[in-house]
């Protein structure tokens, strides 16, 4: 079910995450750095805020989290890795998981109340990325929540090592303000964006957190447009 071919470079990268998922999972089950994101989120969320479509799923720790506190959410999650769907279905039996090219999430052909989309744009060309804010606004529902996480820096893109870990993967820092700006044009309003630097493989990373709340209609009336591809 993958929208189209995969570059080189998003082969390699799905490569390594399929190889190393399980010492991902054991790192990020618990990472409490990002669980305050977490936490915003399920702040942001109402009792109407049922259905959850988590891009980019990885093993399922943030819906692991979720699910802690809100133990009734319907959660689909897709990843393009094997290994990364296999550990996430392990750790939540009760979610819906796909091996699914995170650029044809529109194939599912469903609307969510809540959108996760953790580190899935630092692996997305521009392109790719700038069409993934708009698959993600126009399957979100009014009223709709979307969470996402990406890493900025002024380094170029290019591929990275781990410490930890095998393999490399293809990083783009992508403007967060731009982000922000697309979102914003596609019909959404911005409820939180914070900036978590810290180091990792001894170098500082600045990760993004933004969540962003999709507006009725009448809310905005003739200025709602999509950004287009």
């Amino acid at each position: 079910m993958n929208s189209k071919p995969l570059p080189d470079n998003y082969r390699e990268t799905i490569s390594a995450f399929n190889h190393y998922a399980d010492q991902y999972l054991a790192y990020f089950k618990d990472f409490k750095l990002y669980q305050p994101s977490y936490d915003g989120l399920l702040q942001a969320m109402g009792n109407s805020h049922q259905t959850v479509l988590d891009i980019a799923c990885g093993p399922g720790q943030v819906d692991y989290y979720l699910l802690q506190s809100r133990p009734e959410l319907q959660i689909t999650g897709v990843d393009l890795a094997p290994r990364m769907i296999e550990l996430a279905k392990r750790l939540n039996p009760d979610c819906n998981y796909h091996l699914l090219d995170c650029r044809a999430v529109d194939s599912l052909n469903a609307q969510y109340d809540v959108i996760v989309c953790g580190f899935c744009l630092p692996y997305l060309s521009y392109k790719d990325m700038k069409a993934m804010l708009n698959k993600m606004v126009k399957i979100l529902n009014n009223n709709g929540i979307i969470y996402l996480s990406t890493t900025s820096s002024d380094e170029p893109d290019g591929y990275q090592t781990s410490q930890s870990a095998d393999g490399r993967t293809y990083v783009y820092y992508h403007d967060i303000d731009f982000i922000k700006s697309q979102l914003e044009k596609a019909g959404c309003s911005l409820l939180k964006h914070e900036q978590i630097v810290h180091i990792h493989n001894g170098k500082e990373t600045k990760d993004e957190f933004v969540l962003v709340q999709k507006l009725k209609r009448n809310d905005f009336g003739s200025s709602f447009t999509f950004v287009p591809d």
